[in-house]
């Protein structure tokens, strides 16, 4: 199974697609109740938050994990650059949490915008994953109070079913390794010295 992540500033949007690429489940995790965004208290907050809605500490069932990275864009002017680092801080707070809680074959896979969704405007690309879902994955779907986490939850099913399409392509399969598979990896590379 496959576990999709879209962060943002209000939360996260979360997806469960099955190994044929169904969509099982759709939600939206807010973000914590007390939260700070200058504070220290950051990851501790995301932490239990994230405890919470996996029921961790059990080991997660996925198989995959794929989550969507940030960047700034050189060519392109952000109006809120620091937004696009707590993002970042936020991506790498939960894929080192969640990673804990997979198995050691699973693999882990961040995604930069553009590489998994080009240049599409997120509502253009949210409606199309809408229309692409069938009546009963629709009904598998949260419905959030706030009709932006919708649309988060709706960009984590694109990312999902994205990364599942590349599943099927053979040339993943050489491209991303497993945690174990890394760990071999690095354990045969001479020491720096």
């Amino acid at each position: 199974m496959i576990l999709a992540i879209d962060p943002g500033l209000k939360g996260l949007g979360c997806a469960e697609i099955t190994k044929d690429g169904k969509l099982r489940r759709g939600w939206f995790i807010r973000r914590p109740s007390n939260y700070k965004t200058g504070s220290w208290s950051f990851v501790e907050q995301w932490i239990a938050t994230l405890n919470r809605s996996f029921g961790l500490p059990l080991m997660l069932p996925y198989r995959h994990f794929v989550i969507e990275g940030q960047y700034l864009s050189t060519r392109q002017w952000h109006q809120r650059p620091e937004d696009i680092l707590r993002l970042s801080f936020l991506t790498g707070t939960v894929t080192g949490h969640l990673a804990a809680y997979l198995d050691e074959e699973s693999r882990i896979h961040v995604a930069l915008p553009r590489s998994w969704k080009g240049t599409v405007p997120a509502k253009v690309m949210q409606q199309r994953i809408y229309g692409k879902l069938t009546p009963g994955e629709i009904d598998r779907l949260e419905q959030p109070g706030q009709r932006q986490w919708y649309g988060d939850i709706l960009t984590a099913c694109a990312l999902g079913k994205w990364y599942y399409g590349r599943l099927e392509d053979k040339a993943l399969q050489l491209e991303d390794h497993s945690r174990a598979q890394l760990r071999r990896k690095w354990a045969k590379q001479e020491p720096a010295s």
